[in-house]
């Protein structure tokens, strides 16, 4: 829970970080690369309509396995962005608990 004085915010708020970095997994990797295979799945029945024969099937792998590499790079990107923020975390969490440390006599 962070103090408030006079609308400044001071503190760390550990479930808000946990929030960021759910939100980071789902609505920002999972449904990036859901909706891209989604999409991909609608051109593939869209071609398949219009389009056949070899150079059709060697687009269409061509198309997946740029896919493939779209979302796993979207995913490698995702987990080093989470990654980043837990570590920031843990830099603030340790900041925090070096502000004030109780005196020694």
């Amino acid at each position: 829970m962070a103090l408030t004085i006079e609308g400044a915010s001071v503190g760390f708020d550990s479930n808000g970080l946990n929030q960021l970095l759910e939100d980071i997994q789902v609505k920002l990797v999972d449904d990036t690369a859901n909706h891209l295979i989604d999409n991909y799945e609608k051109l593939q029945e869209s071609l398949r309509e219009i389009w056949q024969g070899q150079s059709e099937q060697i687009f269409e792998a061509n198309i997946g396995s740029d896919l493939q590499k779209i979302v796993s790079a979207i995913r490698s990107a995702g987990e080093h962005l989470s990654t980043t923020v837990t570590n920031m975390g843990a830099e603030v969490i340790h900041a925090d608990e070096e502000l004030v440390k109780p005196r020694s006599e």
